[in-house]
């Protein structure tokens, strides 16, 4: 009977516990940048950016269907798909990342049909790696589904097409010829204390931010 009462013990307690294990800190290594928005870690995972698209830079099903959609030729597409690389491979490339996580996609685990792991991605200087590359004209807001900031990274987009970022003939630019993005799902917002572009506001992504070293 009491082998029976440890078992039960086990069995409801084990769920917390791999909760807690999923939350701990942990540090991941990017070996490259495959492309604007998709990073290849040293553990063999691959990591789609949440809230981000940039234009392919792969030959691609989706990069002909871009072309066809917009009018625009796929060496045009191509051109700026491997600007907005070489922009996301100056941030991250071999750096040390943290990855942070949009409770929207916790019903298919974090992940999306291609096996990648959707996260936020944040350097150990407090940059906010989505929201930069929004920022600076290499990439647009990716709101065909929800995100927690959805709303500042409009924002985003919004300023650096007006300021013609990422180059006079960069995305950016572009954009108000070459991407129809519809915008929905206006959401909420916190910050790090730092403002933006700065990591999601979490405990853990606050303190490493705020205790790196100098």
């Amino acid at each position: 009977m009491k082998a029976w009462r440890r078992i039960l013990t086990l069995l409801l307690i084990f769920p917390f516990l791999f909760a807690a294990s999923h939350s701990q800190d942990k540090i991941y290594q990017v070996k490259r940048v495959v492309d604007g928005d998709t990073l290849l870690l040293t553990n063999g995972d691959r990591v789609r950016l949440i809230g981000v698209d940039t234009p392919e830079v792969h030959d691609s099903d989706k990069l002909h269907r871009d072309a066809e959609r917009k009018g625009r030729d796929i060496k045009t597409i191509k051109a700026l798909g491997k600007k907005a690389s070489a922009f996301t491979r100056s941030l991250v490339d071999k750096k040390e990342v943290r990855l942070e996580f949009d409770e929207a996609n916790s019903h298919i685990k974090h992940r999306d049909k291609h096996g990648r792991i959707l996260a936020y991605v944040c350097l150990k200087d407090g940059t906010f790696v989505n929201a930069e590359i929004v920022r600076q004209g290499y990439g647009f807001a990716y709101t065909k589904y929800p995100f927690a900031y959805m709303q500042q990274f409009r924002r985003y987009e919004r300023e650096a097409r007006e300021n013609e970022k990422g180059g006079v003939e960069g995305i950016s630019s572009e954009n108000k010829e070459v991407w129809d993005v519809r915008y929905s799902m206006e959401t909420n917002h916190r910050i790090c204390g730092q403002g933006w572009p700065y990591c999601p506001e979490s405990s853990r992504d606050c303190n490493w931010h705020k205790n790196r070293k100098a």
